[in-house]
C-alpha cells in the first residue's frame, strides 16, 4: 500500500569537520559520449551537490574539450574511443586504473548502444569490484547478454525505466504489487538492487525486499531526469552509505527536489535543470536547515 515518505525518516551520510574531499567520497563516471554531453553534466554535478568530496569522468578524447567547458568542478580523464566517439572496449586498463581509491561507480548515463562500449560495461561488471550503479545504456548494454550480469563482481544497483526494463527482462504488470513482485524475483535471481523508476517508485534490495516510495510528479518525466537520481545515488554510496540506505535516500531526495520544482514551474516546463538546482534545498528538510 502506498503512502507518504517524511523527510523524517532520513539520515544524510555524516560530514567530517576536519576532512577532506577525500574522507566524503569520490565518484568514477562513465557516461557520455557524442551528442549526449548533457547526461555528463547532470550526473556529475548531481554527484557534487549531494555531497561526495570529488567526481572524476571518464571520456572519449575527443569530447575532453567541450565537456571541460560544461563542466568547471569534476576532473576529466581521456580515455581511448571508437570511431563514434564513445568509450572504446581498448579503454578498460584505463578505467581499471581510474577505479583505483575510488568508492562508487556511475557507468551508463548517455552513454549510447554502441557495441564496443557495451563490451567493455561488460569487461568492468565482471572485473572491477567497486559499488556500481548501472543507469540507462549500462542497462541496456544487457540485452540479451543476461548471463554476462549474472557475472558482476561488485555490489550493484540498476536504476531502469519501463522501456530498459523491458529490453532485459519482458512486459511487467500494470498491477503494482505484481510488477513489485515480479522486479523481486529478478533482483534475488541476479544478486541485484533495483531502482524501478516511474510512479510509484519500486525499490527491490538484492535479498527480494521491496519498497514502494510514491514520490515524485508527472513534471519529472522528462530528458536528463533519470541522470540526475543517478548522480545522486551514485555521490551517496561514495560518501559510505550502505545500500539500503543510500538507494531509498536518493530516491526520496529526487523526488522532493522534483517537488520543489514544481513548486515554482508547472508540470509542463519543469526541465532535468531544474531538478538539479534544488537538490540542496531537498537535502535541508532532511538535515533541518
Amino acid at each position: 500500500m502506498c503512502k507518504t515518505i517524511g523527510s523524517n525518516l532520513f539520515t544524510m551520510p555524516p560530514r567530517h569537520k576536519t576532512g577532506s574531499k577525500f574522507d566524503h567520497g569520490l565518484v568514477l563516471m562513465l557516461c557520455g559520449s557524442t551528442g549526449m554531453l548533457g547526461s555528463v553534466s547532470l550526473c556529475a554535478k548531481a554527484a557534487l551537490r549531494s555531497g561526495c568530496g570529488m567526481v572524476h569522468c571518464a571520456i572519449g578524447k575527443s569530447l575532453l574539450v567541450p565537456l571541460s567547458i560544461k563542466l568547471t568542478e569534476p576532473v576529466l580523464h581521456s580515455i581511448v574511443e571508437t570511431t563514434d566517439g564513445t568509450p572504446a572496449i581498448s579503454a578498460f586498463t584505463d578505467i581499471e586504473r581510474l577505479s583505483i581509491r575510488k568508492n562508487a561507480l556511475l557507468i551508463g548515463c548517455g552513454l549510447s548502444r554502441n557495441k564496443n562500449t557495451a563490451q567493455l560495461v561488460h569487461k568492468i561488471i565482471s572485473c572491477i569490484d567497486i559499488d556500481t550503479v548501472l543507469d540507462a545504456d549500462g542497462i541496456n548494454a544487457f540485452e540479451n547478454h543476461l548471463d554476462l550480469l549474472k557475472q558482476h563482481k561488485a555490489n550493484l544497483v540498476l536504476t531502469p525505466h519501463q522501456g530498459e526494463w523491458r529490453r532485459l527482462f519482458g512486459k511487467l504488470s500494470s498491477d503494482v504489487n505484481k510488477r513489485a513482485n515480479a522486479i523481486s524475483k529478478i533482483a534475488v535471481e541476479f544478486n541485484i538492487n533495483i531502482i524501478y523508476k516511474g510512479y510509484p517508485t519500486i525499490i527491490v534490495f538484492n535479498n527480494g525486499k521491496s519498497v514502494i516510495m510514491p514520490v515524485g510528479n508527472s513534471g519529472m518525466a522528462t530528458a536528463g531526469s533519470g541522470d540526475v537520481l543517478a548522480g545522486i545515488l551514485s555521490s551517496l554510496i561514495a560518501q559510505g552509505c550502505s545500500m539500503d540506505k543510500a538507494i531509498p535516500l536518493s530516491v526520496f531526495l529526487h523526488g522532493k527536489a522534483g517537488d520543489m520544482a514544481l513548486n515554482k514551474s508547472n508540470p509542463y516546463s519543469v526541465i532535468a535543470s531544474d531538478i538539479l538546482d534544488n537538490i540542496k534545498n531537498a537535502i535541508n528538510t532532511v538535515v533541518g536547515n
